[in-house]
């Protein structure tokens, strides 16, 4: 017994010896393998490093711009050479994609933008936005403030802009969802926003904006551009304040909204384009005098026609571009708005969703065949429509307005739907002689300077147009 325990711990021995022994050999060699290595780096030659630096820094920025998801913090962790190209190259950092909020990474991150120009975007919902409000955070944005030329601020509360001035700020964006916002932004009550190139405001938000607040602490002389969801009443104190807009997008409905005598009418001498969203209050429109206006986009139903009528004949203004959404409208309602005196001047008009039921949209071709109906018109569009169009009535409509003292000069067709139910490719064989006298008056017309587009995305039958036909056109028309 006692023989076998002297065996047993003089092997332990023995054991640990060789432990000690290959340990040893162990730390020789990864020593040796780093030595290896560090001379590796000196005399081995990676092409991608052979690039001069002004190359690898064109490279970084193309692929930052094509690639959304792209985040030039991966770059700083390949090499130590792209990690100094890469710092040293403020156009990856300035587009501000995917930047974290958090104390580690956000000074770092606004460092490396140099002195460009900088578009930031935050939604600050939820731990976003606890962290917007960290001293910390909230202190390093408004030192970069007098870099940033676009600012975008979503919450469902109220928000602190980032301290300025902002000198280059030509464009601000505060979008809210919270039912019970009362402000939807903050500013220092003290003095207007220092932004004196701010030239478009966005404010969009479901609850109440605070109308007196903005009017004061906004520079609204100054906007030319203007996006704007609130309630009527709201919009119509903060227009009053804005007397040099030029482009204006509204989606206002009537909220608690008072008579319309009870209030002073609005005059913007210098908007040229104003888009009415589909729950815009029509009414508004009455309180509107808009001298300049050349560009209307609406969405089309009864209340509108007469509502237009009296805005152009009150502005004694010239519309030259008109957008309708006629989802809502039949043939006959969109017809009699068209022939309004006040939209005769009309040059450009796209039409989305025309009504195509029981042969309208034939119809609807069929008058603008006649060269009094829209006699300026140069480029017609028409957008989703879902119904079936005679290949004859597009070519005639076509053929016709090509022959007027006003030519057309471009026509768009963008087809939607699905429509390929019981048919089959047989038909469509059946109207080839059709379909290549229609690509043949297509191509006259294209000769004589006229434009077109033809998209598709189901099929129409006989000799209605199907997908061989658009592509038929599209390869004849290019």
């Amino acid at each position: 017994m006692s023989n076998s325990v002297s065996q047993l711990r003089s092997r332990l021995t023995e054991i640990d010896r060789d432990i000690v022994f290959h340990e040893i050999q162990l730390g020789l060699l990864r020593a040796e393998r780093e030595s290896t290595q560090r001379h590796l780096h000196t005399v081995a030659v990676y092409p991608v490093l052979t690039l001069p630096n002004e190359i690898t820094s064109e490279i970084f920025i193309q692929w930052v711009h094509a690639d959304q998801k792209s985040n030039p913090m991966l770059l700083t962790l390949v090499c130590k050479q792209w990690r100094a190209v890469a710092i040293s190259t403020p156009q990856i950092w300035a587009p501000l994609k995917n930047m974290p909020l958090g104390k580690r990474f956000l000074a770092k991150w606004l460092s490396h933008t140099g002195s460009l120009p900088l578009n930031l975007s935050l939604s600050l919902r939820g731990p976003a936005r606890m962290n917007y409000q960290d001293s910390f955070i909230y202190q390093t944005l408004s030192r970069h403030s007098s870099q940033m030329a676009k600012l975008t601020l979503g919450s469902n509360e109220a928000i602190n802009l980032p301290l300025g001035p902002f000198p280059r700020l030509i464009s601000l964006s505060i979008c809210g969802v919270g039912h019970d916002l009362d402000r939807a932004l903050v500013i220092d009550e003290t003095a207007p926003l220092a932004a004196p190139q701010l030239r478009q405001l966005i404010l969009k938000y479901k609850s109440e904006l605070p109308g007196d607040a903005l009017q004061v602490y906004l520079p609204c002389i100054q906007l030319t551009n203007l996006e704007l969801k609130a309630d009527a009443a709201e919009c119509i104190k903060f227009l009053i304040h804005t007397p040099n807009l030029e482009h204006f997008t509204v989606d206002c409905e009537d909220g608690d909204l008072p008579d319309l005598n009870q209030w002073t009418s609005v005059t913007l001498p210098r908007l040229r384009r104003i888009r009415c969203a589909k729950s815009t209050y029509p009414a508004l429109l009455n309180l509107f005098t808009l001298p300049a206006l050349q560009e209307l986009s609406i969405w089309l139903d009864p209340e509108w026609k007469e509502i237009v009528q009296r805005l152009i004949a009150r502005s004694q203004c010239s519309i030259r571009k008109l957008d309708v959404h006629a989802y809502l409208a039949d043939h006959e309602l969109l017809t009699g708005f068209l022939e309004l005196t006040g939209l005769q001047s009309v040059r450009d008009l796209t039409l989305r969703g025309p009504d195509g039921r029981d042969g309208a949209l034939e119809e609807l071709f069929l008058k603008i065949e006649d060269p009094s109906f829209l006699p300026l018109l140069q480029s017609f569009a028409i957008q989703g429509c879902e119904f079936l169009v005679p290949t004859n009535t597009v070519t005639g409509m076509l053929c016709a307005r090509m022959k007027g003292e006003v030519k057309l000069k471009s026509f768009q067709f963008l087809l939607g739907g699905d429509n390929d139910e019981g048919r089959d490719d047989a038909e469509v064989n059946n109207c080839d002689a059709h379909v290549v006298s229609n690509v043949r008056k297509l191509k006259a017309l294209c000769s004589q300077g006229l434009k077109v587009d033809f998209q598709s995305k189901f099929r129409f039958w006989n000799t209605h147009l199907d997908p061989s036909v658009i592509r038929g056109f599209r390869r004849v028309l290019k």
